[in-house]
C-alpha cells in the first residue's frame, strides 16, 4: 500500500516559509545554514511537523528570506492611506463592536 499523502495547509507558516524559499531558489540547507538552524528544523517546519515557531526563530529565517515575519505567517499587507508621508507615524484605531 502506498504511503499516504499529506494534506498541505496553505495557510500555515510552513508552506509561507517554503514558498518564499522556493522563490528565492534556496535549498533547505542553504536556508538553515542562512539563519543558523539545522535542516532537519527547516524540514519539518516547511512540513508542518512544528508548528509553535518562537518569534526570534521566525525573525531569523525571514532576514535570511529577506521577508517580514508579517509575509511567513501569511498576514496581508497593510497600506497606509492616500495623502500619507513617507515615515509618517500612522495610529490605527480599533473599530468598536
Amino acid at each position: 500500500m502506498p504511503p499516504k499523502k499529506r494534506k498541505i495547509n496553505k495557510k500555515s507558516i510552513g508552506y509561507n516559509v517554503y514558498k518564499a524559499r522556493k522563490a528565492a531558489k534556496m535549498t533547505a540547507k542553504e536556508l538553515a545554514d542562512e539563519a543558523g538552524l539545522k535542516v532537519t528544523y527547516i524540514v519539518d517546519l516547511e512540513r508542518d511537523v512544528l508548528t509553535d515557531v518562537p518569534a526570534d526563530v521566525l525573525a531569523t529565517i525571514a532576514r535570511a528570506l529577506d521577508k517580514t515575519i508579517a509575509d511567513l505567517r501569511g498576514l496581508p499587507k497593510r497600506t497606509a492611506p492616500p495623502g500619507t508621508k513617507p515615515g509618517e507615524v500612522l495610529h490605527y484605531r480599533r473599530s468598536k463592536t
